[in-house]
C-alpha cells in the first residue's frame, strides 16, 4: 500500500472507481488550495473523507485535497503520543479539535471567509468546548505551518481565511 492511502480505508479498486467521478464532479484540483497534481510532490490528489468516516464512501463525502491540506485537515499525532495512554480529557480534546478543524474547513470553503468572534463562539458551541480553547485551536490553524490567515474588514472586523497558497 502506497503511503498516500495509509489513513485511509478506501482500496486501490475502489480508488479507481471514485477517482474519475471526482474529477467529472470537482474537476481535478485540491479543494484546499487549487493545487493541480502536477504541482504536488507526489504528483496526485488524495481522496479525503469530508467527515473522516473512512468508511462513508458516499460520493457527497469525498473530495480531492493535496498531502499537505489534508494533513492540515487531519493531523497526525506524533509517534510518542501515540505510544502514551490518552486520557478521557485528552481523548475528548482531540474529537473537539478534530470536529472543530472539520467544520473550519467546511465553512471558509463554502464562504471563503468567516468573522473571526463568530468563528470562536460558534466553534465553542458545535464542539461543545469552551471559546479559549477554541481560541487555542484558532491559534494553532493561523500560525505559520496553519492554512488560515487573519484578514482586517470592514469597521476593523477580524475575518478568518485560507491563506493565499491554500486558495
Amino acid at each position: 500500500m502506497s503511503r498516500e492511502f495509509e489513513m485511509s480505508n478506501m482500496n486501490q479498486r475502489q480508488r479507481d472507481y471514485f477517482y474519475p467521478l471526482l474529477v467529472e464532479r470537482d474537476g481535478e484540483f485540491c479543494r484546499g488550495c487549487g493545487k493541480l497534481p502536477h504541482e504536488t510532490e507526489e504528483g496526485k490528489l488524495c481522496i479525503d473523507h469530508k467527515d473522516n468516516n473512512n468508511s462513508n464512501n458516499d460520493l457527497a463525502n469525498l473530495q480531492f485535497l493535496c498531502r499537505r491540506c489534508n494533513y492540515l485537515k487531519n493531523p497526525r499525532n506524533p509517534r510518542s503520543m501515540e505510544e502514551r495512554p490518552l486520557t478521557p480529557e485528552m481523548k475528548k480534546g482531540e474529537r473537539m479539535e478534530k470536529h472543530f478543524r472539520n467544520w473550519l474547513f467546511g465553512m471558509i470553503t463554502t464562504n471563503h471567509k468567516w468573522l473571526l468572534e463568530d468563528v470562536i463562539d460558534s466553534g465553542a458551541e458545535i464542539t461543545g468546548g469552551s471559546t479559549e480553547t477554541i481560541k487555542r485551536y484558532v491559534r494553532k490553524c493561523i500560525s505559520e505551518a496553519g492554512m488560515y490567515e487573519i484578514v482586517e474588514g470592514q469597521l476593523s472586523r477580524e475575518f478568518i481565511q485560507f491563506k493565499p497558497e491554500h486558495r
